[in-house]
């Protein structure tokens, strides 16, 4: 990390100061690099109801951690950087109430999105006192004397909103995707004539990038995710990962259930927006138990799993494999129902996703 050099009776600039922040900001922001890569993830940010239940949630406090310029504006003195980006962290210390009113048609709901961004903040405006060449005993308020306050502080912040989607007939309604530079967090559905929002109607999204609260060099990223279903038509749930590029080894923890008579069928597949280079194991190596049975086997490539049948038994694998980021983003290990299998009532339940960078 760059340090200023101040020496003995030497007059004080306003960019040493200024670089000494800048210093510092780059130094964090790059070590935080390293440790979550690039894509954007938070931590914190519970959503809940409200103390005297009303038509409106609260999140709470909680981080952002995202690729920024390193100043989108002049800092001070110091010129705007938008050549180069580091990972910048938003705090929000309080939380933030948003407005979740109910659809107006009868027999209609609606899905609202809760999402968060990062996002600089010059505040704290005060009149300074500034030199008086012409009177240096009477010092100027605010520049040139004019009164005029000037910010204080460029804050680091999170930016969380809430996005409505389209009312529809209740069960058809859809949650809104993120708004460009947001990532989603939690979807709060809202039927016609509902008074209140309790916590039966929060669901924090399976995308949505929140890091472990143990999460430690040299992890990666790591999600869990733990739903409980029970729909003949399961919708697809997912772990996602935020890499940046670099070799990492996986380790994935995966629980699936079925119900009490039939065969339970779930394909693994691997999504997401990051490229794969070559350099993977080719062999992963899984080990667990499958409709009560132990079982030790390996499967081919990086790409897919085979289908696996689960009866009415807690099943469950781990699994470890490596692979090569070419280009940054996310990976996502999804899993889907078969469709000649409908009898699922946990899927992915308590599973676990880890990457630990080793290259």
């Amino acid at each position: 990390m760059d340090r200023q050099i101040i020496y003995p009776a030497a007059i004080p600039l306003d960019t040493d100061l200024l670089s000494t922040n800048r210093n510092a900001l780059v130094g964090l922001g790059y070590a935080l690099q390293d440790l979550l890569g690039v894509a954007t993830c938070v931590a914190g940010l519970p959503c809940t109801q409200t103390l005297v239940a009303s038509l409106a949630v609260l999140v709470g406090a909680g981080r952002v951690y995202s690729l920024q310029n390193i100043d989108g504006t002049a800092y001070g003195t110091l010129a705007a950087d938008t050549a180069d980006q580091i990972i910048k962290q938003g705090i929000q210390l309080g939380s933030v109430t948003l407005a979740t009113p109910a659809p107006v048609t009868a027999g209609q709901s609606i899905n609202y999105l809760i999402e968060a961004s990062y996002q600089d903040s010059d505040t704290t405006p005060v009149v300074l006192p500034f030199y008086n060449s012409a009177n240096p005993a009477v010092p100027f308020s605010g520049p040139g004397g004019l009164g005029a306050t000037s910010n204080t502080q460029r804050k680091g912040t999170v930016v969380v909103q809430v996005k409505a989607g389209i009312p529809a007939t209740t069960g058809t309604q859809t949650t809104p995707a993120p708004d460009s530079g947001f990532v989603g967090l939690y979807a709060v559905t809202v039927a016609n004539g509902q008074a209140t929002v309790t916590s039966t109607n929060i669901v924090q999204l399976p995308t949505a990038p929140f890091l472990p609260s143990n999460i430690a060099s040299p992890l990666a990223a790591a999600q869990q995710i733990d739903l409980s279903l029970t729909s003949t038509a399961l919708v697809n749930t997912s772990l996602l990962l935020p890499l940046a590029v670099g070799r990492y080894a996986i380790d994935m923890l995966l629980d699936f259930t079925g119900i009490t008579t039939g065969t339970q069928g779930i394909q693994f597949s691997v999504g997401g927006t990051a490229v794969l280079g070559g350099g993977g194991s080719g062999l992963g190596a899984y080990a667990g138990r499958v409709n009560g049975a132990g079982v030790t086997s390996f499967w081919s490539g990086i790409q897919s799993f085979a289908t696996i049948d689960v009866q009415a038994a807690v099943s469950a694998l781990m699994v470890r494999f490596s692979i090569v980021i070419a280009t940054a983003g996310t990976y996502i290990i999804q899993a889907a129902q078969n469709t000649s299998s409908a009898n699922a009532t946990k899927l992915l339940g308590g599973s676990s996703i880890f990457a630990t960078k080793i290259g």
